[in-house]
């Protein structure tokens, strides 16, 4: 992990409140989980799964694939896109 990802991991914990060592450990297990060690930022598969899950808010043709998992902790579905998008700008 670099500087800049390691500064950015640590910052990222204290927005989603990681400030015990219950919650720092499960947030690393889940990261790192969900990305393998850190070394995937995307889903291996195409997203065409998650097509017409509208309990991922995945309601458009198309959404599958485009909002596929993504990130350290692949978040999935237009709606959950949404909700971390807006999550990040407040």
């Amino acid at each position: 992990m670099t500087d800049e990802e390691c500064a950015a991991f640590n910052r990222a914990m204290l927005q989603a409140y990681c400030t015990s060592v219950d919650r720092a450990a499960m947030w690393a297990a889940q990261i790192g989980h969900e990305s393998a060690g850190l070394k995937y930022y995307e889903e291996l598969a195409s997203g065409a799964d998650y097509e017409g899950r509208h309990d991922l808010g995945n309601i458009h043709a198309g959404d599958g694939r485009r909002y596929k998992g993504r990130g350290p902790l692949q978040v999935t579905g237009r709606g959950h896109y949404t909700n971390l998008s807006r999550w990040a700008y407040e």
